[in-house]
């Protein structure tokens, strides 16, 4: 079997809370986007190739994309909730691995050394369940989702990424316990949006 670790990113949701501003336009340092950063994030990490799945304003987003080496995924039916963009992704994947990295692109405080170290955690267990990051009993966000889960995805109606589902089914889940907040924060609205750049001095800088 092959040990490698692909991604899948969901940059295909309509952004409502944030109001009328697509929240992957949105810069997060003088030069990038928070969808731009997220993708450059991923693709310096350990990752060996990385999807990306559009649907709201995707060529809008795919243009500030253009230049990256990814594969670009469109999820015609995105108005159907993230749970399709998910399957999207995975159905897209055209190569052999161990894994799928399920990212979400509104996580600007993550750094391409917390993916690592993620994935390093995860390859040294060795475990076939959905490993997810959590802190006390929060929940966080990446997670990695090994290859015979995958299967179960594409095969079934269960979406094993969702929370509903893991919370129904602990069985199913290696919780990865992490004190590190990067895996756990995310700007869904115009206020964190603001927070985020008054905490970071109006602007990330490099995505190691």
């Amino acid at each position: 079997m092959s040990n490698e670790i692909v991604g899948v990113l969901l940059a295909a949701g309509l952004s409502n809370r944030m109001g009328p501003e697509n929240k992957l336009l949105l810069k997060v340092s003088d030069q990038l986007s928070m969808v731009r950063y997220t993708v450059e994030m991923l693709v310096a990490s350990k990752i060996d190739h990385l999807y990306v799945v559009l649907g709201f304003e995707a060529n809008a987003i795919e243009n500030e994309l253009r230049d990256l080496p990814i594969t670009i995924v469109n999820n015609k039916d995105f108005q159907n909730g993230q749970a399709s963009s998910v399957r999207a992704g995975l159905s897209a994947i055209n190569k052999t691995y161990k894994a799928v990295l399920l990212a979400l692109s509104d996580q600007p405080f993550l750094v391409s050394s917390d993916i690592n170290k993620f994935i390093d955690e995860f390859l040294r267990t060795e475990i076939e369940q959905v490993f997810i990051p959590y802190c006390d009993e929060q929940r966080g966000n990446p997670i990695i989702l090994p290859s015979s889960c995958v299967s179960e995805i594409l095969c079934s109606s269960h979406n094993l990424a969702c929370k509903n589902y893991t919370k129904n089914n602990p069985h199913s889940v290696h919780k990865y316990e992490t004190l590190n907040q990067n895996f756990f924060k995310d700007l869904d609205t115009p206020d964190a949006y603001q927070d985020f750049l008054r905490i970071n001095n109006n602007g990330l800088n490099c995505p190691q």
